[in-house]
C-alpha cells in the first residue's frame, strides 16, 4: 500500500482542480445524456432511455451510493408486499417531519440488482408528521422466481427527479415463486 500524503495547500489544489473539471457540477460534462431518471448516463444521446444504463456523478443523488442525503432524517419510509395471481401489491409509508409536497418513487430489484418495475408519484402533499401510504401493483408475468427488493425514494416535488431527500434501500422484500 501506497502512502501519500498532501500538504493543506495540496489538497486545496487538488480540490479546485475537482471542481473546475466539472466533477461536482450538476450538469452533464460534453457527451453526457441527462435522462429523467436520476444520474448521468455515459452512452451516446441517440440511444433510447430503454438502452442507457444510470452512472451517479452529482452530489445530489449520491445518497444511493451510500452518503447521506441533506435531508434523509426528514423523512422516514417502510413497505410491504404481497404476491398473488401473478400480482405483487406494494404499500410504501412514507412519513415527513415537514409540511411540503414530495415525489415518491417505488422500486422493485430482482436478485441481480437489475430494477424490473418503478412508479412514482409526483406532488404528494405532506403536513408536519403525517404518515402517507402509496399503493402499486406490478404485473409479474415474466418475471424469474425469486427474492425481489423494495426501494424508496423521495424527491423534491415537480423536479423530475430534483433532490433527492431521503433513500431508502431496502423497505421490504418478497419472494416471486
Amino acid at each position: 500500500m501506497v502512502h501519500v500524503v498532501l500538504p493543506v495547500a495540496g489538497l486545496s489544489a487538488l480540490l479546485a482542480l475537482a471542481v473546475a473539471a466539472g466533477a461536482f457540477a450538476d450538469t452533464p460534462p460534453p457527451g453526457i445524456t441527462r435522462t429523467n431518471d436520476p444520474g448521468y448516463m455515459l452512452e451516446p444521446g441517440n440511444r433510447s432511455a430503454a438502452e442507457l444504463r444510470p452512472y451517479r456523478l452529482t452530489l445530489g443523488q449520491m445518497s444511493r451510493d451510500g452518503l447521506s442525503a441533506m435531508r434523509q432524517s426528514e423523512f422516514a419510509t417502510s413497505a410491504s408486499a404481497a404476491v398473488a395471481g401473478g400480482v405483487a401489491s406494494i404499500e410504501a409509508r412514507i412519513t415527513s417531519e415537514r409540511a411540503g409536497a414530495v415525489m415518491v418513487q417505488i422500486e422493485v430489484y430482482d436478485a441481480a440488482n437489475t430494477r424490473v418495475y418503478f412508479a412514482t408519484n409526483d406532488g404528494l402533499s405532506f403536513a408536519a408528521g403525517q404518515s402517507r401510504t402509496v399503493r402499486v401493483q406490478w404485473d409479474t408475468a415474466g418475471a424469474r422466481g425469486g427474492v425481489y427488493t423494495v426501494r424508496i425514494g423521495v424527491f423534491q416535488a415537480g423536479e423530475g427527479w430534483g433532490s433527492l431527500y431521503h433513500w431508502n434501500d431496502d423497505a421490504a422484500r418478497f419472494t416471486l415463486r
